[in-house]
């Protein structure tokens, strides 16, 4: 028979464990440059300005942030693919495949720069995600067809 003091002391131990492990997850939540990204697009196709400001070094008004967003309200929400990503101690690089719906069987790359902002923590420069994706701002506003891949950054494969 298990001495109860012995019970007692492993379940208080599992107890704290576990409020460590849930702790540990909750304080992460929101780490890392791929969930600035994620985050991105989750407020910019919620329409969510206060998030997409937490995000962003720039503010949700300016053009950068206002033709990212337009972007991800056009491309197909179910397409995304990840096809580079690089990673420093204060930057990182994602490359990201997108569809859009009025241009069937085209694909267009947006190259995502995400940076370590001590304070804000990892946060989207949608002014240098835009310098390094040429023709973005000119297929927004003109409807000029994407070319059919574009560039994208040197690759550490995610696809294996």
């Amino acid at each position: 028979m298990p001495n109860p003091r012995s019970r007692l002391l492993s379940s208080v131990a599992a107890v704290s464990i576990s409020a460590l492990t849930l702790a540990t997850f909750y304080l992460l939540r929101n780490y890392g440059p791929e969930k600035a990204v994620w985050r991105f697009h989750h407020a910019a196709l919620s329409g969510d300005q206060l998030e997409v400001a937490r995000v962003t070094m720039q503010s949700p008004n300016t053009a950068s942030v206002q033709i990212l967003e337009s972007f991800l309200r056009e491309a197909d929400k179910a397409s995304p693919q990840v096809i580079s990503y690089r990673e420093t101690t204060t930057e990182a690089y994602f490359s990201i495949l997108y569809r859009v719906a009025k241009f069937p069987g085209r694909r267009f790359v947006v190259n995502w720069i995400v940076e370590d902002t001590q304070p804000a923590g990892w946060v989207i420069d949608s002014a240098k995600t835009l310098n390094v994706s040429p023709g973005l701002p000119i297929f927004l506003h003109s409807g000029i067809s994407p070319p059919a891949i574009g560039h994208y950054f040197p690759r550490k494969s995610v696809l294996g």
